[in-house]
């Protein structure tokens, strides 16, 4: 009976190391560290710039945009085509290190996703890439992509964000542009209809009329104080002369009443009313073009001068020797573990005939 357990236990080892040795893979990873910058062009050089490096790093949620992409599918079809990816994860035999070529994109997906781990230290931004193939060159290369097309994707990313915003903001520009363009018609045409250009225009005529005649009044009331000095006050000069005045004084208030009358629609206080209306509406849409026009102008310049970078703190390496398996570690775990198993299975059957 020891001796079948002797026997036993060394088939096991046997067959642990044959597994090791020929059907478990070698697999070599390329590792990558980095950060997401926001670059700003404004900012200076020295300890400054040094200083705005580590306040524009990457934040939790770009590196997370950044480890939600490399996990989609459009990368994996991007290196499947590429490297052949998926045909290369297929090629062992062992089948925990390896998937079936005919494994589905979800099944695919998850192999992927362990294959190319992605760490994020929150508190620092910096971000660590690994992929493991079963070569070298290979788990380098496909790093590099990885890292090219994330930053890309950074990029356009960024970029649509700042085009949706200047993309509202000149449709606001045009929008005020317009309304600016209206109400520079309405009061060219509200001048044309009017026949004046401003109200001055058409007061100036008017003022100086009343003001001939209040002179004309003048002259009258004292012709008529003189007559009165002399003459019968119901005398013919005299009559004539109040008349004359009476008629001035109708008259004044006639002129009076084309600039601040309250019926006629057609007094000056009315157009000049109509055309300081018209005119704020014209000073208001100015203001508001100009407004919308500075907003614009900042936000393209801001634009133009902030962009996101990956800042490669250590490139893609190229593994020298293999990440997994460690033989001279793996082996006596595995033999460990094996004995353990053995002797609790052994223990295990013993209690069961001592039980019988």
């Amino acid at each position: 009976m020891r001796r079948n357990k002797v026997i036993g236990l060394a088939a096991a080892v046997c067959l642990i190391v044959f597994y090791y040795t020929l059907f478990t893979p070698r697999i070599f990873s390329s590792e990558a560290r980095i950060v997401v910058e926001k670059t700003d062009t404004s900012t200076s050089s020295g300890s400054n710039g040094l200083m705005a490096l580590m306040q524009t790093g990457a934040s939790f949620k770009e590196a997370r945009m950044l480890q939600e992409f490399v996990y989609t599918s459009a990368m994996l079809d991007d290196l499947d085509r590429l490297f052949s990816l998926r045909r290369h994860y297929a090629q062992p035999l062992d089948p925990f290190h390896s998937i079936s070529k005919k494994a589905t994109t979800e099944e695919a997906l998850r192999f992927f996703e362990k294959m190319v781990p992605i760490r994020i230290d929150e508190m620092s931004g910096l971000i660590t890439i690994q992929v493991k193939t079963f070569d070298p060159a290979l788990s380098q290369k496909v790093l590099e992509y990885v890292l090219i097309k994330s930053e890309s994707f950074l990029n356009k990313a960024a970029s649509d964000v700042v085009s949706g915003q200047i993309g509202f903001l000149t449709e606001q520009v045009k929008k005020t542009r317009e309304e600016l363009e209206k109400a520079r018609t309405d009061l060219v045409v509200f001048q044309d209809k009017n026949r004046l250009l401003t109200p001055q225009d058409a007061a100036n005529p008017v003022l100086g009329a009343i003001g001939k005649l209040e002179g004309d009044l003048v002259g009258k009331r004292a012709e008529l104080s003189s007559q009165l000095a002399f003459m019968h006050p119901n005398s013919p000069e005299v009559i004539k002369t109040k008349n004359y005045i009476k008629a001035l004084e109708a008259q004044i208030i006639s002129e009076k009443a084309r600039l601040v009358g309250p019926e006629d629609k057609g007094r000056v206080s009315v157009s000049a009313a109509a055309y300081e209306k018209q005119k704020m509406k014209v000073e208001l849409a100015t203001d508001l073009y100009k407004s919308a026009l500075t907003i614009l102008e900042k936000a393209e310049f801001e634009a133009a001068k902030k962009t996101q970078t990956v800042v490669m703190i250590q490139a893609p390496t190229m593994p020298e020797e293999p990440s997994y398996p460690k033989l001279l570690r793996d082996i006596p775990i595995a033999l460990i573990l094996g004995a353990m198993a053995y002797l609790l299975l052994s223990l295990v059957v013993q209690v069961v005939r001592e039980h019988r």
